[in-house]
This record gives C-alpha cells, structure tokens and sequence, in this order.
C-alpha cells in the first residue's frame, strides 16, 4: 500500500508541471436522457439540453429505458502530449454500463448495453487512454459519456424515496498520472 502511494506521489511530481489535471467539472456539463447515437458526435448541438449543475443530475426514470447521456467541453493541459488519457469519475447509486466518447472516438467501455446487459460495479474512478492525435495541447475537446442504469434498479431508488442524483466529472492529463492516482485511488476502497 504505501510502495503504491509513493509511485504514485512520485509520478505526480514528476508529471505534475506537463500534465497538470484540469479543474474538474468547470466547463458546463449536459445531459439528456434516451439513446441515439448521433450524440456522440462531437459537431451535436446539445443546446437544448439541461445543463446539470454542479455536474449533478437526476438519475433516469423508472419508466424510462434506463439511458443518459452526458456532453462536456474538458480542457487540454498545455503540456499535454502522447500518451494522454481521460478520467471519468461518476457516483451514481447504481451499477451501470459506460462508454466514452472523446472527439468522436469511443476511448473505453465498462459493461455491456442492452440487449445483452451486463451492468457492473463501477469503481468510482474510471481512467482510459486516449488514442494518439485525438486531442491537442491547449485546446478543448468534446467528452460525451453515454451510460445505462438498469430500470429496475431506478425503481429500488423510487421505493426507497431518496433518488440519489447521479454526479459526473471529466479531466484529461497525462496517462500515466492518471492510471497511477487511479491506482492508488483504488487501493484505498
């Protein structure tokens, strides 16, 4: 335990200055509820959407088919260059299925989406690489998460009248900072 709290202290001071995380939640996060795949795309105009304050939104209905999606612009670091990765940190009451869209390119998955559902405990911290020349230093790109909460789980949150909100953050930095706070992050549940 603590051999993997020291590498991961030692990575962070060495990739600090080029690859330091950007504030999470600060540009404007929306979401919708539904499946289409055209929200992937990075060009949507998902202006109609809510926008979730505090990167915080209800969970999907009972009734609903159990989809939501999530739009965010997340920062590039300056100093960022290959191998970057994205880390997505979701609290949501439930186990879920996730996948991960940066620029248009799906970046990782977690679980498996209907029809053949296989919805997983997800660690509070999920980390993907993000395949060279997908983003640029200095700049901003679209992170669109598209995610699936079991309805009857929804309903388990109905009957225990306390809907728990479902809260998503983005940052993007280097790969390894990432995979290491990641792993250490893991290591203390």
């Amino acid at each position: 335990m603590r051999r993997c709290a020291g590498l991961a202290l030692l990575l962070a001071a060495t990739f600090a200055a080029p690859f330091a995380r950007p504030q999470a939640g600060a540009g404007v996060v929306r979401y919708h509820y539904g499946d289409n795949p055209a929200w992937a795309d990075p060009n949507f105009d998902d202006s109609a959407w809510p926008i979730a304050p505090n990167s915080s939104f209800p969970a999907p209905a009972y009734q609903s088919d159990g989809f939501f999606w999530v739009r965010a612009q997340v920062a590039i670091p300056a100093g960022a260059s290959d191998p970057v990765a994205i880390e997505s940190k979701t609290i949501d009451p439930f186990p879920n299925v996730q996948e991960l869209w940066v620029n248009g390119r799906l970046v990782g998955r977690n679980g498996d989406f209907p029809a053949h559902a296989r919805p997983l405990a997800h660690p509070r911290m999920l980390v993907f690489d993000i395949p060279p020349g997908v983003v640029r230093p200095s700049s901003v790109a679209p992170v669109v998460l598209r995610a699936w909460d079991a309805p009857a789980d929804n309903a388990m949150s109905l009957r225990l009248r306390h809907p728990d909100p479902v809260n998503v953050e983005f940052s993007i930095a280097g790969a390894p900072l990432l995979h290491a706070l990641s792993s250490q992050t893991q290591d203390r549940a």
